[in-house]
């Protein structure tokens, strides 16, 4: 009976500590978000493809090819275990006979220099949508550099021979891991709860003991 209780006191002690460290993977510890396009407050990526009111037109065919940067330095973390790029877009869906005529894909950067060989593909689809993909050390081999670099750095690639463009809205970054913990004393609340399972397992503990 005891065992039993003292298994209860520990499970309730372990959901406290998890209630308290997993939202902090949950939840990113910082976003950022770019609205693209020429009206007041839109960001102005790199290169020489054509911005609109709204939106920037890129281009597979472009001298200087698209390229934005999403700097995080001023970031204080322990460790960054993903990101999320969440892109909206249009026109990427052009088709010849019913055919896919257009390839387009994510490349993930570290520098404006040098970009991951692996391409992540963005759907097909001429209305507007928003896709997000994820980032990681599974699927991304430059991650460690770019968390090294405190920058990610955006850039986009098309496979076909035609000639082709598609409209980006916007491209929202969501950065997941463990920010730096402040120097403030922990929570009353959080402190409380510890010490109770704490010193329920310690009760339990003596009565075992006792008899």
């Amino acid at each position: 009976m005891i065992l039993k209780k003292q298994k209860l006191l520990l499970a309730i002690v372990m959901a406290t500590i998890f209630g308290f460290v997993l939202p902090a993977f949950a939840t990113p510890i910082s976003t950022i978000f770019h609205d693209y396009g020429t009206t007041t407050g839109k960001v102005d990526p790199n290169g020489n493809d054509s911005l609109h009111k709204n939106y920037v037109k890129i281009s597979d065919k472009s001298k200087a090819r698209f390229s934005d940067v999403f700097d995080f330095s001023t970031l204080d973390f322990d460790a960054i275990t993903s990101f999320d790029l969440t892109l909206d877009f249009s026109k990427t869906g052009s088709t010849f006979w019913g055919f896919p005529t257009e390839d387009w894909n994510v490349r993930p950067a570290e520098s404006t220099s040098s970009a991951t060989s692996t391409l992540f593909n963005l759907i097909n689809s001429q209305a507007r949508v928003k896709q997000t993909i994820t980032f990681n050390t599974g699927n991304l081999d430059i991650f460690e550099n770019i968390v090294d670099n405190k920058s990610f750095y955006l850039w986009f690639d098309e496979e076909t021979w035609f000639n082709d463009s598609f409209k980006l809205y916007s491209a929202k970054l969501e950065i997941y891991g463990m920010q730096t913990a402040p120097t403030a004393n922990p929570e009353p609340a959080t402190m409380m709860l510890l010490g109770l399972g704490l010193l329920g397992i310690a009760g339990v503990s003596r009565k075992k003991a006792y008899f």
